[in-house]
């Protein structure tokens, strides 16, 4: 299931130098088209984390290995998810989340505790970051997600 559903999610931001023009998966135009704001009093919550400054990652449940990643322009990633797959900021993506937060300090990564597994396949782990699913009492990340909450 695991190594379905991450071949499900492999989308390339950096489609070979046309970042205008991102491989996106069915799987993942598949979710932007049928997810409705709507269905969430439109307010929906995004969080890029930013630790990784990698672009390309290489599929592990492949054969050929495929490279991938994120676009150049914006290499930035949480060590897993790009900067700008998680804001959905992609060119001709149809999703705009009704608040959002970037991790302007670089400090949070997809899963630090695991090490360098199949979580954290942009970059391995980063001394000192901190897991976006985590976020540290007091700072950007939880204010901002605290404020939103109970915006709602």
């Amino acid at each position: 299931m695991c190594v379905n559903r991450m071949r499900d999610m492999a989308s390339n931001l950096s489609n070979g130098g046309a970042p205008d023009f991102p491989n996106i998966t069915p799987f993942l135009v598949t979710i932007q088209s049928k997810f409705m704001l709507s269905d969430y009093n439109n307010k929906w919550f995004a969080a890029a984390g930013r630790a990784c400054e990698n672009p390309t990652r290489t599929s592990l449940v492949s054969f050929p290995l495929v490279t991938n990643g994120c676009r150049t322009s914006n290499p930035y990633s949480d060590s897993l998810v790009c900067d700008d797959s998680a804001r959905l900021q992609y060119p001709n993506s149809t999703l705009t989340p009704s608040g959002d937060w970037i991790d302007f300090d670089r400090r949070y990564q997809h899963a630090p505790d695991m090490g360098n597994l199949i979580l954290n396949v942009l970059c391995s782990t980063i001394p000192g970051a901190a897991s976006i699913h985590n976020p540290t009492l007091g700072d950007s990340l939880y204010t901002n997600l605290l404020e939103f909450l109970n915006g709602l």
